[in-house]
C-alpha cells in the first residue's frame, strides 16, 4: 500500500482560477490527470471519479482532478467541452511543476475523452505518454441513427412491452423510421468540419499510447463504435488496448463496472 494524501488546489487557466484535489503520492513514477466533463457532483455515479483516483493512488500512481472554469469552485463562465483545450493545458502544466520528471495519463469519460482528443490536436504534449477514453462523446445525427438502429432497437424487439405498445398502437414504429432516415440525409450536410474531426486529428497525430473502455449496454460508446465502423479514416486509428466492460452502462454505475475500470486503467498506464 502507498502512502498518499489528498490536498486541495489551485492554478490559473488565463484569468480563471481552478480549484482540484491532488491524490498525491511520493516518488510517483506515474501519473493521471482525470478530465472531468460537465457541471456534475461527485456523488451517486459519479462518485467513480473520486474512487477510482483513490484506487490509482493506492497502486503508487498521482492523481489530479480538477473542475473546468465555471464548474464547482473554479472560476470563470461554464463553456462546452469543445472549448475546454486551454483548462486541460494548464492542468498539465500544473502536473508537471508538481512532478517534472512524472509522465502524465489524460483520463476522461464522455465529452471529457472528446476534450481530450481535440487537446491532442493542439498542443506539444511531451509528457503525455498515455491517454485513456471512456465512452468517447462523437454525437451526430447519422452517428446516433445507426446506434439507435442497431443497438437501442434492436434490444427493443426482445422486449415484450415493445410489442404489446406497437399491436396497441401506442407506438408509431413508421415515424421512428421516418425520423432516422432525416437525420441521416441531415448528417451529410453537417459531419465535415464538426468536432469529430478535431478529434481524430489529435489522435493521428497522438505518439503515445491511446487506450479506450466502453460500456458495453451505452449508447454513447455504441455510436462511437458506428463511428469506427462506418468512416474510413476512423476505422483506420488504431489503439494500444479496447476494452468492453460486460453489461456496464454509461457511467460504469456498479461497484463492479467501476472496479473493473479502474483496474484496466491501471493495466494501461503501466504497459510501459
Amino acid at each position: 500500500m502507498q502512502h498518499n494524501q489528498e490536498i486541495p488546489v489551485s492554478f490559473k487557466s488565463g484569468e480563471a482560477h481552478l480549484h482540484g484535489i491532488l491524490h498525491q503520492v511520493e516518488h510517483a513514477k506515474q501519473g493521471v490527470i482525470m478530465v472531468v466533463g460537465g457541471p456534475q457532483t461527485r456523488v451517486g455515479s459519479h462518485r467513480m471519479f473520486v474512487q477510482i483516483a483513490r484506487y490509482l493512488a493506492s497502486q503508487g500512481v498521482s492523481v489530479l482532478r480538477f473542475d473546468y472554469r465555471g464548474a464547482g469552485d473554479s472560476d470563470g463562465e461554464i463553456q462546452s467541452f469543445q472549448h475546454t483545450v486551454g483548462d486541460i493545458s494548464a492542468a498539465v502544466r500544473f502536473f508537471n511543476r508538481q512532478y517534472p520528471k512524472t509522465n502524465i495519463a489524460l483520463w476522461g469519460l464522455c465529452d471529457a475523452a472528446s476534450a481530450i482528443a481535440l487537446f491532442l490536436k493542439t498542443e506539444q504534449v511531451t509528457s503525455i505518454n498515455h491517454v485513456v477514453l471512456l465512452n468517447p462523446w462523437v454525437k451526430q445525427p447519422a452517428t446516433e441513427a445507426q446506434a439507435y438502429l442497431s443497438h437501442y432497437y434492436w434490444h427493443r424487439l426482445r422486449d415484450i412491452s415493445f410489442w404489446k405498445k406497437l399491436i396497441t398502437g401506442k407506438l408509431n414504429i413508421f415515424r421512428s423510421a421516418q425520423g432516422i432516415a432525416e437525420q441521416k440525409t441531415l448528417a451529410k450536410q453537417q459531419q465535415e468540419g464538426s468536432f469529430v474531426d478535431g478529434m481524430l486529428a489529435g489522435l493521428q497525430q497522438y505518439t503515445g499510447q491511446s487506450h479506450l473502455i466502453l460500456a458495453e449496454q451505452d449508447l454513447t460508446a455504441q455510436e462511437f463504435c458506428q463511428l469506427r465502423t462506418h468512416n474510413a479514416p476512423w476505422k483506420k486509428l488504431n489503439f494500444s488496448s479496447e476494452i468492453i466492460i460486460a453489461g456496464a452502462n454509461h457511467t460504469f454505475a456498479s461497484p463492479r463496472w467501476k472496479q473493473q475500470v479502474a483496474e484496466q486503467t491501471f493495466n494501461a498506464i503501466i504497459s510501459s
